[in-house]
């Protein structure tokens, strides 16, 4: 265990559970943005998007990578403290 680790980690732990997975969510959301801008952009078919068609992307790139942003937090919150916490 190195002691920079344990101590980021401690720092990480007084934010609490629940503000460690937001702001993971908010980093998806962040990177759901820049996804679907790059998609409009590198889309053959990007000429037929609507403004309907790409709110409906970015609202549904939002959820996913939201989700899955709050996921990787869980994860990575549970794997610190099994690790750092336990021993």
């Amino acid at each position: 265990m190195n002691n920079i680790e344990k101590e980021k980690w401690d720092k990480q732990k007084t934010m609490g559970k629940k503000k460690f997975k937001l702001v993971y969510g908010v980093w998806g959301v962040c990177i759901s943005i820049i996804y679907g801008i790059l998609t409009i952009f590198f889309n053959p078919n990007s000429i037929n998007y609507n403004i309907l068609g790409i709110l409906f992307r970015f609202i549904i790139f939002a959820i996913i990578f939201g989700l899955s942003g709050i996921l990787m937090g869980v994860m990575d919150w549970n794997a610190k403290a099994k690790k750092f916490d336990n021993k």
